[in-house]
């Protein structure tokens, strides 16, 4: 698989009372119609994941926004890497319970 072109942008969160921030970091290609310098789109995402993904409407009061950056830090994209492999196990266990595939494939 070759990578798309793309970027990466960090969508972060602060909410009322607390003093940690949210984060998390996508990469959004240009064949989907992304472009880095489309600041109302960006504006949209880091909305819509603040609003629903880290549930800002629970919140009477949070702050939201995005960055465009080179890349992830090391760090996230280690845990990022260990949660794939994880969803991957349960795709195959998923793939294996339907009879899609057979078990040690």
């Amino acid at each position: 698989m070759s990578k798309k072109e793309g970027f990466w942008v960090r969508f972060w969160m602060e909410k009322e009372r607390s003093f940690k921030t949210e984060e998390t970091y996508e990469y959004l290609t240009y064949e989907e119609g992304c472009d880095e310098k489309d600041e109302e789109s960006l504006k949209s995402f880091a909305e819509d994941w603040a609003q629903n993904d880290c549930r800002g409407y629970n919140s009477e009061y949070y702050r939201y926004g995005f960055e465009v950056v080179p890349k992830p830090p090391k760090e996230w994209l280690e845990k990022e890497l260990k949660r794939l492999k994880e969803e991957q196990e349960l795709l195959t266990l998923i793939k294996e319970e339907l009879g899609i595939i057979k078990g040690d494939e």
